[in-house]
Order: C-alpha cells, then structure tokens, then sequence
C-alpha cells in the first residue's frame, strides 16, 4: 500500500505538470504533440482534462481501491495510444518519446501496484 501512495503521489505531479503544459500551451507541448503528432491544439485541453481526472483517480484510489485500479488501467491506455501515436508518425527522436514511455512505465507499475 505504501508504494503505492509514493507512485500515485509522484504520478500526480508528473500528470499535472504534463497537464499544465497543455493548457499553457507550452512550446514544446505544441511543437511535439500538435506539430508532429498532429494532435489539433483544440484537443489540448480534452487531453489535459484527461490526465489531470487519472490524477484525481489515482489519489482517490488510496482509499477506494477499485477507483485507483479503473484510473491507473485508463492511464495505461493514454499513454499507449500516446507511445503508439508517436510510433505511428515514426517519431522516434528520445526526446519526443520518452517521456510518454516513462508515463506509461509509471501508469503500469500504478496498476499494478493497486491490483496486489
């Protein structure tokens, strides 16, 4: 239980800060994911909506198991579809993939981490 207080604690401040830069429309944000990805700026905020409900999810699932277990399992399907979107435009740069592969490491072991 305790790891997953850390996960779930670390988690939400990654998907937070992740979240902002999608609202803010961070450079990066918009050079990576809505220039070479392609995602429409307009979805940016739907995106950041999602990450920032998985957080909320994953703190909640501290106390209520099935929540937390429901949020990391969503998480680790953005963050597929992420990786995958980065995969299906053949960007392989470090830079723009791996933090989405960090994010689906961390979203997997949040899973399951509240599946034991």
């Amino acid at each position: 239980m305790v790891a997953y207080i850390v996960v779930a604690g670390v988690f939400t401040v990654m998907l937070t800060m992740s979240a902002r830069m999608k609202l803010v429309r961070d450079p990066v944000a918009v050079e990576v994911i809505g220039g070479v990805v392609g995602v429409p700026l307009n979805l940016f905020p739907v995106l950041a909506l999602l990450e920032i409900a998985g957080a909320v999810g994953l703190l909640a699932g501290i106390a209520l198991r099935p929540l937390g277990v429901a949020a990391a399992a969503c998480l680790v399907v953005y963050f597929v579809a992420a990786v995958t979107s980065h995969l299906r435009k053949r960007d392989l740069l470090p830079a723009h993939l791996f933090p989405g592969v960090v994010m689906l490491v961390v979203a997997t072991a949040a899973l399951a981490l509240r599946l034991s």
